[in-house]
């Protein structure tokens, strides 16, 4: 009867937290670099909250997790990974573990982006361009009206 219970309980119980709202930003992780995430998991237990958060991926690698308070029912979290998957959707797994030794496992898909070309100097010459751009533009406007004040 004992192990009906139960079962029935997990089956109630899991749906619930697959349902349930799950947030993590940012949605979009720059590969190759380290990122911290900003996890907020609901009630995922009636009768506990999480004492440890766990994040994993294919080519998402946790290095470091701390708690970040509660609002609400919610529990907060900060989490730094390094990412190192390729650009294109991947699937974090977030595993909740409990004082009891039992956890919850949700899923939430992020978006890996190709890194910034800093290195490239790219941002740097696209500043460049629109600067020289600007200019021209105002020196344009200038000989513009100085040629309709002109008689």
């Amino acid at each position: 009867m004992r192990s009906l219970f139960v079962a029935v309980t997990l089956a109630l119980l899991v749906p619930a937290a697959g349902l349930a709202h799950v947030d993590v930003s940012p949605g979009l992780l720059e590969a190759g670099q380290e990122v911290e995430l900003r996890v907020e998991l609901p009630e995922l237990r009636p009768d506990a909250t999480p004492t440890r958060l766990d994040v994993s991926g294919p080519g998402v690698r946790q290095l470091s997790t701390r708690g970040a308070g509660r609002s609400g029912e919610e529990t907060r979290w900060r989490v730094r990974v390094l990412v190192t998957a390729p650009p294109g959707p991947t699937t974090l797994l977030l595993r909740a573990r409990f004082a009891d030794g039992r956890s919850v496992e949700v899923r939430r898909s992020v978006t890996v982006v190709p890194a910034e070309a800093a290195e490239s100097g790219a941002p740097v010459v696209a500043f460049a361009a629109a600067a020289v751009g600007f200019g021209a533009l105002l020196g344009a406007a200038i000989l513009l009206r100085r040629r309709a004040a002109t008689p």
